[in-house]
């Protein structure tokens, strides 16, 4: 009871929230393109500044993929950077990673998780103005959002006027607080035209998982149940475990971009059917986890990884 009252508490406050009480220093957007591709080449983009989007290194034709950090991370650093560099590698981007370290940073959550929507409605209002100023092909951006990020990624759709996002990954979306709340606070299949969702440390609260158990996707992904994954399996270091487990979602999703063996996972009505061998076909299709998923199956789907990169099994 007392965990309900303080989730009702949190997603009213996230609901009051406005992109007007965040200061313009507390976000930025970072832009990597193939002549700008070194972690520390990144251009910042100052939303509204018809100059500095002017000299922006920006391709309005090319596809956009938007990167978002979750709780205490940054858009520097971390998983971000390496799928920057992916992406360029793969095919021509704008990469723009949106880092909002000061309103994510610890150790008061209930705050981060406030944030998400501020967040979400600030790169909104970035993405629009984009289409609106330069002429970006909004039918080419893609939102990729780890933990409180891939909440983001959902608010970012939902606060989206003039054109619908048409893909997020939500990888392994922050399950504390988070938990029975209704889609308007929360990463939902209904905030883009196809949206995935890979869980990786997504059990139930008193386990102390990171992640968010229930579907929330088009698709839903469960490597290895969802839950511990192969290689961060040391529980006497629980901590340590979940954090490794929570992480995989973003290092899977990297490997799949240009990665030489697929992450090829089945339908299956849950992870004790498909250990049994009951979904050794692949019923209604077997589809690619990751960044080239096809988008015309929907959901749940289960797989095996490696315990180490090469993470992917074919």
């Amino acid at each position: 009871m007392l965990l309900s009252v303080l989730v009702a508490v949190q997603v009213v406050a996230a609901a009051a929230r406005s992109s007007a009480g965040a200061r313009a220093d507390d976000m930025s957007f970072l832009l990597w393109t193939r002549s700008n591709p070194g972690d520390e080449e990144y251009y910042p983009l100052l939303l509204g500044d018809a100059a500095n989007l002017a000299a922006a290194p920006l391709t309005p034709s090319d596809p956009t993929a938007v990167l978002i950090h979750g709780y205490t991370s940054s858009g520097f650093t971390g998983w971000s950077p390496r799928a920057k560099t992916e992406l360029l590698s793969y095919s021509p981007y704008n990469v723009i990673s949106v880092d909002w370290e000061s309103l994510a940073e610890g150790p008061w959550y209930p705050g981060a998780v406030q944030n998400t929507q501020v967040v979400g409605e600030r790169t909104a209002r970035l993405l629009e103005w984009l289409q609106e100023a330069a002429g970006l092909d909004t039918t080419l951006v893609q939102v990729t959002g780890h933990s409180l990020g891939a909440h983001v990624s959902g608010a970012i759709g939902q606060h989206l006027q003039g054109f619908r996002l048409p893909f997020i990954t939500g990888s392994d979306p922050a399950g504390p607080l988070f938990h029975n709340v209704t889609s308007d606070f929360r990463l939902d299949a209904s905030d883009a035209e196809f949206v995935q969702v890979i869980h990786t440390d997504a059990c139930s609260f008193l386990e102390s998982c990171l992640g968010l158990a229930e579907p929330c996707g088009h698709v839903d992904f469960y490597p290895n149940a969802g839950e511990y994954q192969p290689g961060c399996s040391d529980l006497s270091k629980q901590g340590e475990t979940r954090g490794c487990s929570h992480s995989r979602a973003h290092d899977y999703w990297i490997e799949s971009i240009n990665g030489e063996t697929p992450f090829l996972a089945r339908p299956c009505s849950d992870w004790d059917a498909y250990v049994a061998g009951e979904c050794d076909s692949c019923g209604q299709g077997c589809l690619e986890m990751g960044f080239h998923v096809q988008k015309d199956l929907t959901g749940n789907y289960y797989l095996r990884t490696n315990d180490a990169s090469p993470f992917a099994m074919g």
